[in-house]
């Protein structure tokens, strides 16, 4: 039995569904299944279909849906403890601390506010936001100096898979406040632990697309 490919083509015109119906030709070989993804994504993405019938138009080619992925962008207060002869010394020593040690998230990274995709390339000056330094005590050997606090907020990242914004924030904040928890030296307020924005990173959309909050829980 042999299928005429012209009445398939004749009503699927549109450049994505035509892309689809090329498996039907047998000299031309079938497009791989992300490419097919691709098509009924950016169709999604542009609303020539519903979410519902994209999924139906996959699952009739034998294809299960891909969650979207995300990068999650945070913000956890980080505190820890230095002494030092000045409060100037004390910014500096304190601040080479906090990234030591945030810079051994396993899953998630440094990141800058402008760019949560990647770690930052220079995370003390771009990662840590409202540096505060407070003397507390006077120590020995440091007749102006002393012990000091040394706070900031940290700017964190992580990628992760969800059908939406708000499933893509649930996965971060959990899988992020299990990698600060693993974290020693340096005192990390997960109860605050807040999001500072959500991008999709769907290589099928052909764009990233900004869909963040600031500070929303």
């Amino acid at each position: 039995m042999s299928i005429s490919t012209s009445a398939v083509r004749a009503p699927l015109q549109h450049r994505p569904f035509a892309v689809l119906g090329q498996h039907l030709e047998p000299a031309t070989p079938a497009p791989a299944a992300d490419a097919i993804r691709a098509e009924v994504r950016a169709l999604v993405s542009r609303r020539a279909i519903s979410r519902r019938d994209g999924d139906d138009l996959l699952a009739r080619l034998g294809l299960h849906t891909l969650p979207y992925r995300w990068a999650i962008g945070a913000t956890v207060p980080a505190t820890t403890t230095v002494r030092a002869p000045n409060d100037r010394y004390a910014a500096l020593v304190g601040t080479g601390q906090l990234i030591t040690v945030l810079c051994r998230l396993r899953t998630g990274y440094l990141a800058s506010a402008e760019q949560p995709t990647d770690p930052s390339d220079h995370p003390a000056a771009r990662s840590l936001r409202h540096l505060r330094v407070r003397r507390t005590d006077p120590c020995p050997g440091y007749p102006v100096g002393g012990v000091y606090t040394v706070t900031a907020d940290a700017l964190l990242a992580i990628t992760v898979t969800g059908d939406d914004a708000a499933t893509a924030w649930t996965a971060a904040r959990t899988r992020l406040v299990a990698d600060l928890d693993h974290l020693y030296g340096i005192g990390l307020d997960t109860l605050r632990l807040r999001r500072t924005g959500v991008r999709r990173l769907s290589d099928l959309d052909h764009n990233h697309t900004d869909l963040g909050v600031p500070d929303a829980a």
